[in-house]
């Protein structure tokens, strides 16, 4: 013989969609912590990745112009790119949670915008971002 549904059964069979509801609550919240790492690490990576090559640029063309233009450049310009150069070793290159970072990035290309001014090279020597262009800039 079986026993009766008891009362707690038929609760149970009464708000069975509630429970569902709150099962699939706690199991997405979960899938969208878990999916919210992964996108923001990749994120991270991808940015992190682009805003360091653009420092790689500013860097590699004031090394060029202080080591090949050294004795042809005038003491304000070596001044600017010695400067420039100062900036860009003091960005940093671990994980930092702080805004500062993004301020210095926009110091350096602001003087290096000044720097291609003062020696007149136009836009010859501009970063290129990966979007703007398909092609290899120098």
């Amino acid at each position: 013989m079986s026993s009766l549904p008891t009362e707690s059964d038929l609760d149970n069979l009464l708000h069975l969609e509630n429970m569902f509801l709150t099962y699939g609550y706690e199991d997405g919240v979960e899938a969208g912590r878990s999916e919210g790492l992964i996108e923001g690490y990749v994120l991270g990576t991808r940015k992190a990745f682009e805003i360091l090559q653009e420092i790689g640029f500013y860097d590699g063309v004031t090394k060029m112009w202080l080591k090949m233009g050294g004795k042809r450049l005038n003491e304000r310009s070596i001044r600017h790119l010695t400067a420039l150069s100062e900036l860009i070793a003091s960005f940093p290159t671990e994980n930092q949670l702080n805004t500062e970072m993004l301020e210095l990035l926009e110091k350096i290309r602001a003087k290096y915008k000044a720097i291609m001014a003062i020696l007149k090279v136009g836009n010859n020597q501009k970063f290129k971002r990966e979007t703007e262009s398909t092609k290899m800039a120098y």
